[in-house]
Order: structure tokens, then C-alpha cells, then sequence
């Protein structure tokens, strides 16, 4: 999709990638020109190296919004110069309408399979508590969907709180808690429970940006390896 998009804010955190040779990092865009953007020097997101990038090298750019939404460009690295002591390179700044939205929901949404603990918050009609564990279909800033691991009497409207762990963050880190609606309840074939759909209407506002940039680095690895879908 393409048309007129925003440009990143300064200091905003950007994705970096090297077309060619391939290579990943993070940077912060430091300034704004006429026809040129200036980041600072990518690190590689998992060793937090210096990408190497040399005049001429063709750079992908990813960034979102405050919505979550996530917009993509293509440019080239024109030179390697400081701003100060920062280290930094300048890049061809993209028209409007070379900027890509490659999602449309207002957070990421990832396929990834998560272990989620949850707890019916007890229906008038229902003082049993009714408390079980699932494995998550997909995850956002959102909600989230996941299957039950039995056949347990949710019900759409039904208020729920869910607690779970992110993949990759550090040992010691507290698991996120949330309270959260049932906005859906699907039947799959060749699925035994139901797949039930969830939309966060309490999450603590760190809780929800390690989910946000959990959802938003799987994309960007997704999509280095060509296996992103139309969510």
C-alpha cells in the first residue's frame, strides 16, 4: 500500500537493513534534510556490533508509528560522517510515496506460539472459577488469540486476566499480566477447542511496549526470511 506517509520523528528508534551484503541493526534517527536523513551508526541487534555500511550500500528502513502501525522504505547510504562525537550516516531521504505501510492494524500482529496461563474473572451465573493454560496463535500490542488446552465454558464477553512470558527476554524478567475481553470464539477443523480471541482492556503501559516490540522485531525477522504474512 502505498500514498502519503510521515516520515519518523528525530530520536525516533529505527530498523536498519543492509540490502546488500545482508545485515540487521538499530539506530535513532538523528536529523532531517531536504533530501537526506541522518541515523546514527547501526548496531546489530544481536551483538550490538557496528554494522559495517559503506558509501553505495542500499539500506532498508523500518520504523512505526505511535499506533503501532509499521511503515518501510528503501534508500542508499551516502556517507559516513560525525554530528558532534556521534558517529553517523546519511541516507537519501524517500519521497511520500516511496514509504510502504506494511500493516495495517493498529499494532503488529505475529504468529508465534506462547504458553499462556488464564482466569476467568467469575460470571454471576458462573461462581466456579474457571482457570486453565493454552498456546497462543498470534500476538499484538492488542490481544491476542490462543486455543485452551480443554473444552472450558468461555464465552465471548467473558472478562478474563492472562499471564504469560515474552520468547527471548532475559531470565528474571516478570511475566506480563493483563486483564482482557473475549471477543471471539472460532471453531477450526481438525482443532479440538476453539480458538478464542482477546482484546487487552488493562495492560500496564510497559507490559504493552515489550509486546509491541517483541511483535515488531519477529516481523522484521519474518520478513528477512521471506515468510511474513497478510495479517
Amino acid at each position: 500500500m502505498k500514498g502519503i506517509m510521515s516520515l519518523p520523528k528525530i530520536g525516533q528508534r529505527l530498523y536498519v537493513d543492509r540490502t546488500t551484503p545482508e545485515g540487521r541493526g538499530h539506530a535513532r534517527l538523528l536529523d532531517i534534510a531536504d533530501h537526506k536523513l541522518y541515523v546514527d551508526e547501526p548496531l546489530e541487534q544481536e551483538s550490538h556490533r557496528r554494522l559495517d555500511i559503506v558509501d553505495g550500500d542500499r539500506v532498508r528502513v523500518t520504523y512505526r508509528d505511535g499506533a503501532g502501525v509499521l511503515y518501510q522504505f528503501e534508500s542508499v547510504a551516502l556517507q559516513r560522517l560525525y554530528i558532534g562525537k556521534l558517529a553517523a550516516y546519511a541516507i537519501v531521504r524517500p519521497q511520500d510515496d516511496d514509504i510502504v505501510r506494511i500493516q495495517r492494524r493498529s499494532f503488529v500482529r505475529v504468529h508465534v506460539g506462547i504458553s499462556v496461563h488464564f482466569l476467568l474473572i467469575v460470571r454471576d451465573e458462573s461462581p466456579a472459577l474457571i482457570s486453565g493454560k493454552g498456546m497462543t496463535q498470534d500476538i499484538s500490542g492488542g490481544g491476542m488469540s490462543f486455543y485452551p488446552e480443554g473444552n472450558y465454558p468461555l464465552q465471548e464477553g467473558d472478562t478474563v486476566t492472562v499471564k504469560f512470558t515474552l520468547p527471548g527476554e532475559a531470565s528474571g524478567i516478570v511475566p506480563i499480566s493483563a486483564k482482557a475481553t473475549i471477543v471471539r470464539r472460532l471453531t477450526r477443523p481438525n482443532r479440538p477447542y476453539p480458538l478464542l480471541a482477546i482484546r487487552y482492556t488493562e495492560i500496564p503501559n510497559t507490559a504493552q511496549q515489550r509486546i509491541v516490540q517483541f511483535a515488531f522485531k519477529r516481523q522484521i525477522e519474518l520478513r528477512t526470511k521471506g515468510l511474513e504474512q497478510d495479517l
